[in-house]
């Protein structure tokens, strides 16, 4: 069993789709229903990101989502893209055989970046 799918309440749709298209390869999903009042994006590992336009959503602490990068040093590009792109970076630490940071997106979400030594699991 795999998630590939994630339902984010957001105020502004399109923002939220310019930030997750330009930062993390999503594109728009051939398959999405626009008649649902959600717009659908979908990144090269079949993962589905949809947004639909709601109001301010109150976000408990601690609350986030990654992605994991293949190697530390795609981790440390992605991170000084986005702090070069003044995205806010909430946190960033590297351990031998870790390298992580978490920055916000438009609507205040906190999306993780890592990669970790440790195996996949591949199940």
């Amino acid at each position: 069993m795999h998630l590939l799918h994630l339902r984010l309440p957001v105020r502004d749709v399109r923002r939220s789709q310019d930030f997750y298209a330009r930062y993390f390869g999503f594109g728009p999903d051939p398959g999405a229903r626009p008649e649902t009042g959600e717009v659908a994006l979908r990144n090269a590992d079949g993962f589905e990101l949809t947004s639909r336009t709601k109001d301010v959503v109150t976000l408990p602490h601690g609350l986030h989502f990654g992605f994991r990068a293949e190697d530390a040093d795609t981790v440390r590009a992605c991170l000084a893209r986005l702090a070069a792109d003044k995205v806010p970076i909430a946190g960033q630490y590297e351990v031998p055989g870790k390298v992580a940071f978490q920055c916000v997106d438009p609507e205040g979400y906190r999306v993780e970046v890592y990669w970790t030594e440790e195996p996949r699991d591949q199940g």
